[in-house]
């Protein structure tokens, strides 16, 4: 069984890789969160890893407030672009294969057509443009998997997810922009997938989309959560000028994942699906 090194484990990821490795009782994982490892620091990176000396790393962390990430552009790219490289070093003096997670926003364009690996990105904001340039920096490093995913949420952590069932108990009326569309993915199924792809010895490096199936709108999640709440808080649709943000988000980023799924031998499931998996783990679960 390879040793597997976590980067980033107080994430809503991070801790969810940690229950599905905690349910499948898997030893050799480490877990490491901010605290026991500062990205950043490109000593401690490497004094870290060479420690536990990891045959798979898998990096977890990143910078994901994205609106913030337009006033705040210096950290935004220390931690999701210059970090990564710190990783990659520390990557290589072990000749651990590196899995770097990054997101649908590196597409920022218009369109309807499901996004494929090989494609160009067109990175609209500054998370999107800071994570495209940790990937780039990740793939320097010719054992790397990027993993991009979208629309992440779970029970842990902040996501849309547990900002609407919080409004939902407070029988708040919610204004939901219906014109952007992605895939609603919760992080139970991606860590299902990547502790799959750690554990498999299949490390081909390259880009890789993984996400649950299906495409929905905000508008859309939001009245599946509310229906799975029981709550009846009124909701109305708007679009996306009419809630003024400071990071431009894609209009349309559905990742296919169908290459990643076969390539890799993962399974997937329908968004609506992954929503009711999390809902029944209970709303904010630790």
């Amino acid at each position: 069984m390879p040793s597997i090194l976590v980067t980033g484990a107080g994430g809503q990821l991070g801790q969810s890789l940690q229950r599905v490795v905690a349910a499948r009782g898997d030893r050799d994982w480490h877990f490491l969160p901010h605290e026991a490892l500062e990205i950043c620091r490109p000593d401690m990176c490497l004094q870290v890893v060479r420690s536990i000396h990891p045959s798979v790393i898998i990096n977890c962390a990143a910078y994901t407030a994205v609106d913030r990430a337009e006033t705040e552009q210096d950290i935004t790219f220390a931690v999701n672009a210059q970090a990564v490289e710190n990783i990659v070093r520390a990557a290589e003096s072990v000749d651990a294969v590196l899995i770097h997670i990054s997101t649908d926003y590196v597409f920022g364009g218009e369109g309807n057509v499901p996004h494929l690996e090989g494609e160009i990105p067109i990175p609209q904001c500054v998370y999107a443009a800071t994570k495209r340039e940790g990937e780039l920096r990740a793939l320097s490093y010719e054992r790397t998997m990027v993993i991009r995913t979208g629309w992440l949420y779970s029970q842990f952590g902040h996501n849309f997810y547990l900002t609407v069932a919080k409004h939902c108990a407070a029988s708040d009326s919610m204004r939901i922009v219906f014109d952007q569309v992605g895939t609603p993915t919760w992080a139970g199924n991606l860590a299902v997938a990547l502790r799959s792809v750690a554990l498999s010895g299949l490390y081909d490096p390259g880009v890789y989309h993984y996400t649950d199936l299906g495409v929905a709108s905000w508008y859309d999640f939001t009245v599946a959560i509310q229906h799975l709440l029981g709550s009846h808080n009124h909701i109305v649709p708007i679009r996306s000028h009419e809630y003024p943000q400071a990071a431009q988000r894609p209009a349309y980023s559905v990742l296919d994942s169908a290459f990643t799924r076969g390539h890799l031998g993962l399974e997937a499931v329908h968004w609506t699906e992954g929503l009711e998996q999390c809902f029944r783990m209970g709303v904010g679960a630790n």
